[in-house]
């Protein structure tokens, strides 16, 4: 089981696991449509994406469909916050004999920072970026990589952001732009995909989550 907060990369480990291993990979909530696989491993992503249900249901569900393969090994990932440890791993240990292993993906360290700023800004911009936010005090949001790649994609148009309200409107206006390169049939005006994202942010605060699929 993989674990890790949004942005921190648990669908891009997997995508490179089945490229590396050839290993079938498939999202929850479609693991239903995998039809005689001969993969040794599954690769079970977004567990916690599934529409209309809970990670709870999710699992019963992806496990049924294990079953009906003779419980290939399998390797899913799921939000941090929606993955029930007792509970969940309890339910694998029943149908396979044995606890999962849980890995946790862990935030960028300085290290990881300075292998991943070179692919969209050069030295002098780096050094201007990691300067700026260490001056008003952001450097914590550097440790996760979309958040980091927000940023970078940002400070490489000269929009570095000074405070959280900065960051959003940076990160929506380059979520936007990502959306209508792939669906330019269905693009966002800025304003309309800015409300829609505020509208979001307020869903969240009100109702007390932490987060949304």
């Amino acid at each position: 089981v993989i674990l890790g907060e949004a942005g921190m990369g648990k669908s891009r480990l997997l995508a490179h696991l089945a490229t590396q291993a050839g290993w079938d990979i498939v999202r929850a909530d479609e693991v239903d449509l995998i039809d005689n696989s001969t993969s040794k491993v599954w690769l079970i992503d977004a567990l916690d994406e599934t529409a209309d249900t809970t990670a709870d249901k999710a699992l019963k569900e992806v496990l049924q469909e294990l079953k009906k393969s003779n419980y290939p090994s399998f390797i899913i990932s799921c939000r941090t916050s929606d993955w029930l440890h007792a509970k969940h791993a309890s339910w694998i240990q029943a149908a396979y004999g044995k606890e999962p292993t849980v890995l946790h993906l862990q935030p960028f360290d300085d290290e990881g920072i300075q292998a991943f700023l070179p692919e969209y800004l050069n030295s002098k911009q780096i050094i201007n970026l990691q300067s700026h936010l260490e001056r008003f005090g952001f450097t914590h949001w550097l440790g996760n990589p979309h958040t980091l790649k927000l940023i970078a994609e940002s400070a490489a148009h000269d929009k570095i952001p000074r405070n959280r309200s900065e960051l959003f409107q940076y990160a929506v206006e380059q979520l936007v732009s990502e959306h209508n390169d792939l669906k330019t049939n269905n693009a966002f005006a800025l304003k309309d995909a800015l409300e829609l994202a505020g509208a979001v942010c307020a869903a969240l605060i009100l109702t007390g989550h932490t987060a949304i699929s």
